[in-house]
């Protein structure tokens, strides 16, 4: 299994400068009819309820997260319908109660837009992106790296919708410990992501957005304080597991399993650039014969150019 998630990232990886430099070629005065600058930024204020995704409601973990995002790009025009740019992130996390999960993830995209036609045709995107993750807590730090293809549709005047498919590697440290001999690389995750989306504007200055998603594959939870040994007998797709060393309880393990994820927002514009935002996030995850849920909230502001 290891050999293959490592085949599957590092191919992911060679991807990125191949398309860097393809980027490069094709932006050359010949086609770069149209050239734009593309930035954003925002702050929020979240609540995560049993951030920690125990399937016991008395192991379940909450906490304040003030989260900031900055991200730039430049994008060029590769055809009369084709735009291809590259985008560079920024996010800086700070937590209440456990500063442990503090950090940052730096980030580097390669994106390429199609447009089928004029008017209100279908559009593709497609995208390769990795980052990397400076987290406080060093079996949490490491690389992740994600391919995403998304069509997106304007159906009326007032509603859009979207649907994507997205396949994130996810590369960790190796934990503490030995624990029931099983490996200890939690932090290693293999992901995909189906998800569909529909925009709704309500007013001149305000947007509603739902969307769904369904993630299969690995994720991480706590132990409970009993330890992972009857867990392990009513969860037989635990894969990995080590100490614990962020929320205090036994261990910390990797799963097999799904996750549906549901979302409401809403946003209102106070001018053309900025909008107030609120969204609630649901995730209702299933692995053998337990069940992991976590809601969680956020307030931000944000700022597009």
């Amino acid at each position: 299994m290891y050999a293959g998630f490592d085949s599957t990232r590092n191919r992911l990886r060679a991807m990125l400068p191949a398309t860097l430099a393809f980027l490069v070629m094709t932006a050359g005065p010949a086609r770069a009819e149209w050239v734009e600058w593309v930035a954003d930024a925002s702050v929020s204020a979240n609540y995560r309820h049993n951030m920690n995704f125990a399937p016991f409601r008395t192991n379940a973990e909450n906490d304040y997260v003030l989260e900031g995002d900055f991200s730039v790009g430049r994008f060029f025009q590769a055809a009369e319908h084709t735009r291809i740019g590259f985008r560079a992130s920024l996010t800086g996390m700070l937590h209440e109660r456990f500063d442990k999960l503090n950090g940052v993830i730096g980030g580097i995209s390669v994106i390429g837009i199609h447009k089928f036609g004029l008017g209100d045709a279908p559009v593709a995107r497609l995208h390769l992106t990795q980052e990397a993750l400076e987290i406080r807590d060093e079996q949490r730090e490491g690389r992740r790296y994600e391919m995403g293809l998304n069509f997106s549709k304007r159906i009326t005047e007032r509603f859009d919708g979207s649907v994507g498919v997205t396949k994130s590697i996810r590369h960790g440290h190796h934990g503490t410990g030995s624990i029931m001999g099983l490996d200890s690389n939690v932090f290693d995750q293999v992901q995909t992501l189906w998800s569909v989306q529909g925009n709704y504007l309500l007013t001149e200055r305000s947007l509603m957005s739902m969307g769904y998603g369904h993630m299969t594959g690995e994720f991480d939870s706590q132990c409970p304080l009993i330890g992972i040994g009857g867990l392990a007998l009513a969860n037989p797709e635990i894969e990995a597991a080590s100490n614990d060393t962020v929320f205090g309880g036994n261990c910390t393990y990797r799963l097999d399993g799904k996750v549906d994820i549901y979302s409401l927002d809403f946003s209102y514009f106070l001018t053309q650039t900025t909008s107030l935002d609120f969204g609630f996030k649901f995730r209702d995850g299933r692995a053998g014969s337990l069940n992991y849920n976590s809601p969680s909230y956020r307030l931000a502001f944000s700022w597009i150019y």
